[in-house]
């Protein structure tokens, strides 16, 4: 609830109490309290506010008693006949809100069932929001949103698309990567660029820690997009196709390590191998 910090200036002449208060409760009761917890801290151990005149239990009964049927009633009044903004108004609407919950079988990961696709329609989404998804979407899917799919791909595109782009990177000695919103369309990574922001990252990372770190950039870049999407006011960057790389998924020959390669590059093959499946090596037996 509190998180309370003194800052000391210069050699304790001038302090700064900095007060972290979130979903504080002011009750009449706690506030007093916890104020009196800080000037004692503050006082050196001496009490700085009286004793509360009332009980927590007496607070408490207080509270559980309170009439709420006024306050509801006036709720409801002021909310009668509001109606919620609509993020596409020429789009029908189809009855209320409401969440649905989709579950994908390991089978339909080859592609999504019709009864799939059919409950997905029912729902009227506006977007899709697409992230590590190992499969292309069909057409018919990538016309379902009122808007569009949007896919986050955790690599500078054009360059390093396809699957994997996080082993890829390390094994090849980038310290520099980036995530990518792109419009989705029916090839592999070859939408428009909707948003796109740089990440730096340390020259011993692995593959999960960057895959892990990546993320959650997508969460941060998707709460930047959100008021974009309200509106649906994008602006779009084609991919310039000619500086295009594709990586596709790693074979088992690639974790296999030859040392007669140079050390550093056989240690950027162990980050980027590492826990998924790890890097091996073949020895006569001894």
């Amino acid at each position: 609830m509190l998180h309370a910090l003194l800052v000391c200036h210069g050699e304790g002449s001038r302090y700064t109490l900095l007060l972290n208060i979130h979903h504080l409760v002011v009750d009449g009761w706690s506030t007093p309290i916890l104020i009196q917890d800080l000037l004692t801290l503050l006082n050196q151990g001496e009490q700085a506010l009286p004793v509360p005149r009332v009980s927590y239990q007496e607070i408490v009964h207080q509270l559980a008693a309170r009439e709420t049927a006024t306050a509801r009633q006036c709720w409801q009044d002021v909310l009668k006949g509001v109606q919620p903004t609509k993020l596409f108004s020429d789009q029908p609407h189809n009855g209320k809100v409401r969440e649905l919950d989709i579950v994908l079988e390991p089978e339909m990961e080859q592609a999504l069932s019709p009864e799939t696709i059919i409950s997905i329609k029912e729902v009227n989404p506006d977007y899709f929001i697409v992230a590590n998804f190992q499969q292309l979407l069909t057409r018919e899917l990538l016309d379902i949103p009122n808007a569009m799919p949007i896919n986050f791909h955790p690599s500078p595109l054009p360059r390093y698309a396809g699957l994997a782009p996080f082993y890829w990177m390390i094994k090849n000695g980038e310290t520099k990567t980036s995530i990518s919103a792109i419009k989705m369309d029916e090839g592999l990574d070859t939408g428009d660029i909707i948003m796109q922001r740089s990440i730096h990252f340390s020259e011993k990372e692995t593959c999960i820690g960057l895959r892990t770190f990546q993320e959650d950039q997508n969460v941060l870049m998707l709460l930047d997009l959100i008021p974009l999407m309200v509106n649906n006011n994008f602006s779009y960057k084609p991919q310039n196709m000619q500086n295009r790389s594709y990586f596709g998924r790693p074979k088992s020959s690639d974790y296999h390590l030859n040392f007669q390669l140079e050390a550093q590059i056989l240690e950027r093959h162990i980050r980027a191998a590492y826990r998924h499946p790890g890097a091996y090596f073949l020895t006569k037996k001894i």
